[in-house]
């Protein structure tokens, strides 16, 4: 069995998210583990049909398998038209391991309230924090019997949220983990066929929160090159791309996990039930009472007064 190939990174204060995309030029896994080291977010880019569905159900069944259900809550946000990840949904009463939403339609109103939900977590989480004096979600969950789970946020054709009636909740909730992710446990991975639309809506914090971008095959050079500072992702096979990690200027070749051992993963592991009418009730209630006893914390900078 081969060693993993991980991307040089260091752990601090907390074990964080070990997240493996795929296989190196030498068979090797590669991973990068998000934690208070590292920005909190990944960022990939494709064109269509270069396997970013793949990709993502790739790290999906690789997070499931490392962590289960104890650890960690996985958000996965579809925005994308081919329904690629209908595998995931489990007969009815199932088991479910990730908290999925399926929106094919991101003007849909309760997409923005998921978006809204997991911005008030972020900052409930920051208020907790704040109000105890304490330092970081390691030294919470051994200090209180509330414990905050790892939160991993997988979005679809995110570049679909831009110009809809969910763009606000959208770019509010990136803001906001891109500003306080990496103290409170939470991060985003978001995929789309071009980074269009992020220079209006997401702000400076929050656009320099990519710890790892990622560049499948793509069609233009401006794609490429702006996600992993080369145009060579334009002459990449279906399933092969590069990523770069934060401050380093050489992209890495690599390949995706393919399909078929994926869905085995999901289908064997009993992923996911769509989100219920009770369960969506229940969420609004927690967003309010969450809400109500936060502020927002996405701008550039919050003081108390």
């Amino acid at each position: 069995m081969k060693e993993e190939n991980k991307i040089n990174n260091t752990t601090k204060r907390y074990e964080g998210v070990n997240v493996k995309f795929g296989v190196n030029d030498a068979g090797e896994a590669v991973a990068i583990k998000l934690d208070r080291s590292t920005r909190p977010n990944i960022r990939i880019h494709g064109g269509s049909g270069s396997g970013k569905t793949v990709l993502l159900k790739t790290i999906i069944g690789n997070l499931n398998a490392e962590y289960g259900n104890s650890d960690i809550d996985i958000f996965m946000i579809d925005a994308s038209i081919g329904g690629g990840y209908r595998d995931y949904v489990a007969p009815k009463g199932g088991e479910w391991k990730i908290r999925f939403y399926n929106y094919a339609n991101p003007m849909v109103a309760s997409c923005m309230d998921v978006f809204d939900y997991l911005t008030a977590m972020a900052e409930y989480r920051v208020k907790s924090l704040s109000l105890y004096g304490v330092e970081d979600i390691e030294s919470w969950n051994e200090m209180f019997p509330e414990q905050f789970r790892s939160v991993v946020i997988i979005i679809d054709e995110y570049q679909r949220f831009f110009g809809t009636s969910s763009e606000k909740s959208f770019c509010n909730m990136v803001n906001t983990i891109a500003s306080v992710g990496y103290d409170v446990d939470m991060h985003i991975i978001m995929a789309s066929q071009s980074d269009k639309g992020t220079k209006i809506g997401l702000n400076e914090t929050a656009r320099d929160s990519f710890e790892l971008n990622i560049c499948l095959k793509c069609y233009d050079e401006l794609t490429s090159t702006s996600t992993v500072g080369v145009p060579d992702a334009m002459n990449l096979k279906i399933g092969e791309g590069f990523f770069v990690q934060r401050d380093s200027r050489e992209p890495v070749h690599f390949k995706v996990n393919p399909e078929d051992e994926v869905k085995n993963t999901i289908v064997i592991n009993n992923m996911a039930i769509v989100m219920s009418d009770e369960e969506r009730a229940a969420m609004q209630e927690m967003m309010k009472q969450m809400v109500a006893s936060s502020k927002f914390v996405g701008d550039e900078t919050v003081e108390d007064k």
